[in-house]
């Protein structure tokens, strides 16, 4: 069997289109035909291992999780599409809401004891942010945080953009006073004092880097779900007040 790529998510839009409608329930499948897709996938393309095969909303089409990577094909695997699955009648895109559900974390799980806390108001909200020191967006963040009250910050230090980044990270966690040191910095530019001590950035570089962070700010709220950059303050308390209600 010639595998055939799809090259045109528009194509795919229509055969959509004119499938259920429905995107609130996945079509019926048997187990046997999630099980013949993925050996069929995993010996078209030697070496890469599928985790997950499940149905779609729409008939005919299967979803491929590959880590946290989505792809989807039909039953015999004639094809493999890379790119948003929309639901037309509501214009929904359901790879985004997928990627979102398989992107979120355990709040619970994240290791608060190593951030920098930085609590506004009755601090009853919580965030937690993955952060550079030379991150100029990391720094607009902060000026968001000045408008958004009730607010707990955990600024976990993930020095990845710059050569100096790392040693700022350490001069600021070394600090008699880590959270005065860390805002004299991001808001007022005040450069921190040098000074070394142990410190957990390596272990935040790895953490980060299991969780995806690719850039900063990454911002990661209650109920699980993240951010990637800047968020503008009515966005950021929007979000906020979402994570809550979950």
């Amino acid at each position: 069997m010639k595998l055939r790529i799809a090259a045109s998510l528009t194509a795919f839009t229509l055969l959509v289109s004119g499938a259920a409608t429905a995107a609130e329930t996945s079509v019926s499948v048997a187990p046997e035909v999630l099980t013949q897709a993925k050996e069929r996938f995993e010996s078209q393309f030697d070496g890469i291992v599928v985790d997950e095969v499940s149905a779609t909303p729409f008939d005919g089409i299967l979803e491929l999780r590959l880590g946290k990577d989505v792809l989807y094909t039909n039953s015999s695997v004639d094809f493999i599409l890379q790119g948003s699955l929309v639901d037309v009648a509501s214009r929904t895109d359901l790879t985004a809401q997928r990627l979102e559900q398989l992107n979120r974390v355990d709040f619970s799980s994240l290791p608060l004891d190593k951030a920098i806390k930085t609590v506004k108001g009755d601090g009853s909200r919580q965030l937690v942010v993955f952060e550079d020191p030379n991150c100029i967006y990391c720094k607009r963040l902060h000026q968001s945080f000045a408008e958004i009250d009730n607010l707990t910050v955990y600024s976990l230090l993930y020095p990845i953009l710059s050569p100096d980044s790392k040693s700022k990270s350490e001069h600021v966690l070394c600090a008699e006073d880590p959270a005065a040191a860390w805002s004299a910095w991001m808001v007022d530019n005040k450069t921190p004092t040098v000074k070394t001590c142990d410190n957990p950035i390596d272990e935040l570089l790895q953490l980060g880097l299991s969780l995806g962070v690719q850039g900063t700010p990454a911002l990661f709220f209650e109920d699980g779900s993240r951010a990637n950059g800047w968020l503008p303050p009515e966005q950021l308390e929007q979000r906020l007040q979402n994570a809550a209600k979950k």
